[in-house]
């Protein structure tokens, strides 16, 4: 599962895909707009390590480093 990670959220949009992807069984790769980013990736730090204290891989939540271009958007859409 991929999403999208709209600026004007970037705790609450992450947070929720990587909860419905684990819980479905699957990874979540976060993208985030620039804006967004630090927000984002702190998030993703976050949820990693409580993913690891669970005794879960971290691995599970990614997050694709900033700058976010259209191009690797769109391979990971293709992917």
């Amino acid at each position: 599962m991929t999403t999208a990670c709209p600026s004007t959220n970037p705790y609450v949009t992450p947070t929720n895909q990587a909860m419905i992807a684990i819980k479905g069984g699957n990874a979540v790769i976060i993208v985030s707009s620039s804006s967004g980013y630090n927000y984002s990736a702190k998030n993703v730090e976050l949820m990693r390590e409580e993913l690891t204290k669970s005794g879960f891989s971290k691995s599970l939540v990614q997050i694709i480093d900033a700058p976010v271009t259209k191009e690797s958007t769109e391979f990971l859409i293709k992917w």
